[in-house]
């Protein structure tokens, strides 16, 4: 049965928040939106995706976007990708598999928490961060470099705060690369090596497992209260 209060979502992040690789820019907030509009058909979305935002820009864009708090603390839900940028900005020039990535999971690690910590000072609802995923499932250094963030870093930062949930994106799209990426070719660094046409990005079908996890997560219930010893 539809509620009759009005629900507000944010959606914050990069291009994959931003849509990119969805049908006609329809990225995974939409989908999400869609789904929780059965339930909320008065839902208000927001999407602040940014093509290209890495951490620490959009931690500056939070401490100086007045502009945003009303929202922010009226928000029931925020949902976030973020951290794509961060380490395509560190991929060695000629995408090599043998090259050495010029990337500190300690210093991604640092600036994701300094986010959470000014985004959590603005909202008091649930936070939903998507983890990593790899778009380049060929690839050896793909794999753990990714898999070493999410496993080491992420993890650990999604136990640190009460209102922060990690949503795994990373096993949601893994075996399906071919399907769910926009222009996959051969699953490794070396295709980024194309200007264009770079495949990162999920397509539409994967914008709506991604819109799917998400809205999982939102509609968990909450996990049993401790007993009293």
């Amino acid at each position: 049965m539809p509620d009759s209060l009005q629900k507000s979502l944010i959606a914050l992040g990069d291009s994959i928040t931003a849509g990119v690789g969805g049908k006609w820019g329809r990225g995974y907030p939409t989908h999400l939106a869609k789904r929780l509009e059965e339930k909320y058909p008065d839902l208000l979305m927001v999407n602040w995706g940014i093509p290209g935002l890495t951490i620490p820009r959009l931690t500056q864009a939070l401490q100086k976007g007045d502009h945003l708090y009303d929202k922010l603390a009226a928000a029931d839900w925020i949902v976030m990708t973020i951290g794509g940028n961060d380490i395509i900005n560190h991929f060695p020039k000629n995408f090599s598999e043998t090259a050495k990535l010029n990337l500190r999971g300690e210093t991604l690690a640092r600036e994701l928490d300094l986010l959470l910590t000014t985004l959590i000072s603005l909202t008091k609802c649930p936070i939903y961060l998507g983890d990593l995923y790899n778009p380049f499932p060929q690839s050896t250094a793909a794999e753990q470099i990714i898999g070493a963030l999410n496993e080491h870093h992420l993890e650990p930062l999604s136990r640190r705060y009460k209102n922060l949930h990690l949503v795994r994106l990373s096993t949601v799209l893994r075996g399906l690369e071919s399907r769910t990426i926009q222009y996959y070719k051969t699953g490794t660094i070396q295709d980024m090596k194309r200007f264009f046409r770079r495949p990162i990005h999920p397509n539409d079908e994967g914008h709506e497992k991604i819109a799917d996890a998400f809205y999982r997560a939102l509609t968990a219930p909450p996990p049993p209260a401790p007993k009293k010893p």
